[in-house]
């Protein structure tokens, strides 16, 4: 009886671990790719070098590849000598060149808040985004950049310092108003002072990133949902108070253009330099075919 019931046992397991495996992967609409992928990412590895497929822990994300590009200064850089400045810079007619190639290769320009809704609902989506994205709230953003977009009547994101507004170089508080109205520019928050926050002071961190999103809200009477680290500096406490203080994404300087639940608080991004034309297409092909 026992001899039976050990058979009986045996017989049972395979077909356990066959309805175990059927009933998380992916559906019948998933790819080979997306099947395998699922696979690999939630089977874990013993000392021994095997894999445990009875592992349903973790979630699968479909990965987005949105190029997020990033700029700082767009002009006509009078100083030459200011060499931080110069290399930050790309010029107006470059820049528009830039829009003209993405547009020619039907990319849709959204914003990084777009970003966060688009990954949150976790689907395949065919759409070829691209997100343009300005760091610091320079002047040449309403000077230069603000009527190029308007021009084609593309989406941004614009990241603002507060503490900065109203200070040489950068933009009056009447400009990002005008800018807010315009319905084509998200703003951003890029914390109080510009401050490093990476095994920084935590509470300086906590307020860095709260104080500067309230700031914003309750100045310009917007939500503010997007957040860019100073220098790209971040760890785990930061992003820890990014999702507390309510953003749905963040974005750094890494190179890269996977965008994907499990780092909407990482985002990736690209300086496109001066790359226009077919040099631009080529450097995002490459990125999109590597998948970085």
């Amino acid at each position: 009886m026992r001899q039976k019931f050990l058979i009986i046992i045996l017989l049972l397991i395979p077909v356990i671990y066959l309805f175990s495996i059927l009933k998380y992967i992916p559906n019948e609409n998933s790819s080979f790719q997306d099947t395998k992928k699922y696979l690999e990412n939630n089977s874990s590895t013993s000392t021994s070098g095997t894999k445990n497929v009875f592992n349903f822990n973790k979630v699968t994300f479909y990965n987005y590849l949105i190029p997020i590009l990033m700029y700082h200064y767009v002009e006509y850089n009078q100083n030459k000598a200011d060499f931080k400045r110069d290399q930050l810079n790309i010029e107006p007619n470059i820049f528009e060149q830039q829009i003209q190639t993405l547009l020619d290769n039907n990319y849709k320009f959204i914003t990084a808040g777009k970003v966060a809704t688009v990954i949150k609902d976790n689907k395949k989506n065919t759409n070829k985004y691209v997100v343009l994205t300005f760091d610091d709230g320079y002047q040449d953003f309403y000077t230069d950049v603000f009527p190029i977009l308007k021009k084609y009547n593309v989406k941004a994101t614009l990241y603002l310092v507060y503490n900065f507004l109203d200070n040489p170089n950068y933009l009056y508080k009447w400009q990002v108003d005008e800018i807010i109205k315009s319905n084509i520019v998200e703003i951003g928050s890029h914390t109080l002072n510009h401050t490093y926050l990476k095994g920084t002071d935590s509470k300086m961190v906590q307020n860095e990133i709260q104080e500067s999103k309230y700031k914003l809200e309750n100045t310009f009477n917007i939500t503010i949902n997007s957040f860019a680290y100073p220098y790209g500096a971040y760890d785990d406490f930061a992003e820890q108070q990014i999702k507390k203080a309510g953003y749905t994404n963040a974005v750094t300087t890494d190179l890269g253009i996977i965008a994907n639940n499990e780092n909407k608080f990482s985002l990736k991004r690209i300086r496109p330099g001066y790359n226009t034309g077919n040099n631009l297409i080529d450097y995002l092909n490459k990125l999109q075919n590597n998948k970085i």
